[in-house]
């Protein structure tokens, strides 16, 4: 009886201690995004206080609208959500085709798929100057489809990764008795693998949403004045900081990060499914 309870006990405490360590990374974490968001609502006096206002009791918009006057902050926005959606698009319908017949039919074996692991370790910055010079030359600076192509580069190798573990996951006998029902592959791919599979998808367009609307280095180095996103927005408020500026860099950060959250939460359902649902297998 007493070695069930000290059993109990160190099973107790030690979920104890992992609920700790989680509370403490997430309060690590998500404390400097609750900074920023709190700052973007403060009055100007509690920018400076001693001690810090941790919780403000009053909140003003004020930063908002004046950013959104003085930096015309529309533009920007839209070309980030233009150019993230114009690639999270093009990546998935390129992807799941590659990852559907690379789980099915082995195409490109294990060297295909060590290839794809090792392209998406390629650090962007290694190849930003010959895209610079080769975009120059088809005259694709400084415009969307020019803005998109480059992260197709480094998420399309990420998403097939992801997706050939969902497909794998799907058993060939559901797919085989739709083809015996009279569909062909593409048919019984369509309407019997793809819906399985959704929650993947929500789980790889997610991802890839976030890592073009949050890059910085290609929206530098290709756009121009037509093409600036909300993170080059965001970086320019950055070297005005003063205490003028303070609230106003924070509400563009904060404008930066919000939309990410909506749609994680407006995906969270399928999102939840689509992290549990399988891993890559070999």
């Amino acid at each position: 009886m007493n070695r069930r309870i000290q059993i109990n006990h160190k099973k107790i405490f030690g979920t104890i201690g992992w609920y700790l360590l989680i509370a403490v990374i997430l309060i690590i974490t998500l404390f400097p995004i609750y900074w920023v968001i709190g700052t973007s609502f403060k009055y100007q006096r509690d920018f400076m206080a001693s001690p810090p206002v941790y919780f403000p009791k009053e909140f003003t918009l004020d930063h908002y609208i004046t950013a959104f006057k003085m930096w015309n902050t529309w533009p920007y926005i839209l070309n980030s959500v233009i150019i993230s959606l114009l690639a999270t698009v093009l990546i998935v319908l390129l992807s799941v085709p590659a990852a559907y017949s690379i789980s099915k039919y082995r195409v490109g074996g294990a060297k295909l798929q060590a290839w794809l692991i090792f392209q998406r370790m390629l650090p962007p910055v290694v190849v930003i100057i010959p895209i610079y010079l080769i975009f120059s030359k088809l005259n694709l600076l400084d415009t969307y489809i020019g803005m998109a192509l480059p992260y197709l580069i480094f998420n399309i190798p990420f998403a097939i990764m992801m997706l050939i573990g969902f497909f794998s996951d799907i058993p060939p006998s559901l797919q085989e008795a739709a083809m015996i029902d009279g569909c062909t592959e593409i048919q019984a791919m369509r309407k019997v693998v793809l819906p399985l599979i959704l929650p993947g998808i929500v789980v790889v367009i997610l991802f890839c949403f976030v890592f073009v609307w949050n890059d910085m280095l290609i929206a530098l180095s290709l756009s121009r004045q037509n093409t600036q996103t909300i993170i080059l927005l965001v970086a320019a408020s950055m070297q005005q900081l003063t205490g003028t500026y303070f609230g106003m860099a924070a509400a563009m950060a904060s404008f930066a990060i919000i939309p990410i959250f909506i749609i994680t939460l407006v995906m969270q359902k399928h999102l939840v499914r689509g992290m549990t649902m399988g891993g890559v297998k070999g």
